[in-house]
């Protein structure tokens, strides 16, 4: 019987933060402390996996993730891209952008606009770009946990390379979460659903989850996931479509 090796090579994931850092870190994390203020932070993860033997297939991912925190506002940014392939040519490839800004009216309350675009090729999705707005709750926000929940309205405007494009209106919940667990680790948690008008049949699901390090003063792997699935594919792709990062 055949036997097929296996080789994984994860990319470390490389935690920064931009900006002025206290030259004695604290003790032990508060629930009273204030995330970092006035300075960018954020995550870079890479990997990669070869098949050999039976079937021969190459996948590999990355993505990037950046904050940027004041008193009244916040900026979030992000890309990601995802690919694999075999002996019969490209399976996937996937690739993405975002980025959304919050301004807080109230200590808890905030109101945010986002935008993103993104292509799948095994949904025959040449692009889709979502632009939205709506309003958020920040349950909590501190050195250790950060909840929030959002509600608000999205534009989506999609085009298939072998079908018909489509724009429409879709109302939009969403929730993330974040654990910092240690000083070296942190988990974050992430769902959001899309809900259309009437005459759209599509309903897109979301969610991420992934655990990485958290010091600025070592690399450490990340695991993580996403997975992404619509009610109405195009003709041709009766099938969810999945990625991991």
């Amino acid at each position: 019987m055949p036997i097929t090796p296996l080789i994984l090579a994860l990319a470390p994931l490389a935690p920064f933060s931009a900006g002025a850092e206290p030259s004695t870190p604290p003790a032990a994390l508060s629930l009273q402390d204030k995330p970092p203020m006035n300075v960018w932070t954020g995550a870079v993860n890479a990997s990669a996996i070869f098949t050999d033997g039976n079937t021969e297939t190459r996948s590999a991912n990355a993505a990037a993730d950046a904050q940027y925190r004041r008193e009244h506002d916040r900026t979030t940014l992000g890309a990601f891209w995802n690919y694999q392939d075999d002996k019969s040519g490209v399976l996937q490839r996937r690739t993405g952008a975002r980025a959304q800004y919050d301004y807080f009216f109230s200590e808890k309350n905030y109101a945010f606009a986002q935008t993103s675009i993104e292509n799948d090729k095994q949904a025959d999705l040449a692009r889709r770009w979502i632009l939205g707005a709506g309003a958020g709750r920040q349950f909590i926000e501190d050195a250790v946990h950060k909840v929030s929940a959002e509600l608000g309205l999205s534009w989506f405007d999609e085009h298939f390379n072998n079908s018909a494009d489509h724009d429409f209106f879709a109302a939009r919940g969403a929730y993330k979460w974040d654990w910092v667990i240690n000083k070296a680790w942190t988990f974050f948690h992430g769902a959001e659903i899309y809900r259309p008008s009437r005459t759209s049949r599509t309903c897109t699901p979301r969610w991420t989850r992934a655990s990485r390090s958290s010091s600025a003063r070592r690399c450490s792997p990340r695991a993580s996931g996403s997975w992404t699935g619509t009610t109405r594919p195009p003709p041709a792709r009766r099938a969810w479509t999945t990625a991991t990062s």
